[in-house]
């Protein structure tokens, strides 16, 4: 009879079979970081920020990731570990802040190595 190690995460990528119920090891945790990682790259990316106006330009906020701008394809390629904290602006406060480029809203990270 088989039985599956379930590595804990954000999907169900990670169910590896084997034949007892063990803790995983660092290889399987990578390879199955790995396959999720390329599994998301592969999905578009979509941000959705409420209270933005009707007349959204493809949900497109500006992004400053350590305060440079940052191309809101690219947050896919972010490790979400390294993220230490998210701020979302909504777009009317962002519209004050950043004029017409905040129309869509801001999302501010910084990550943890920025901290130190």
């Amino acid at each position: 009879m088989k039985s599956l190690l379930l590595l804990i995460g954000p999907s169900l990528s990670g169910l590896i079979g084997c034949s007892t119920l063990r803790p995983p090891t660092q290889a399987q945790v990578a390879a199955s970081k790995q396959a999720e990682s390329q599994r998301l790259a592969a999905r578009p990316l979509s941000i959705h920020i409420h209270d933005a106006p009707t007349t959204i330009r493809q949900d497109k906020p500006l992004v400053f990731v350590n305060g440079r701008k940052y191309n809101v394809s690219k947050l896919k390629r972010l490790d979400p570990d390294r993220i230490d904290s998210v701020q979302v602006i909504n777009s009317s406060a962002s519209v004050s802040l950043y004029g017409a480029r905040g129309q869509d809203g801001v999302i501010i990270i910084t990550t943890k190595k920025a901290k130190q």
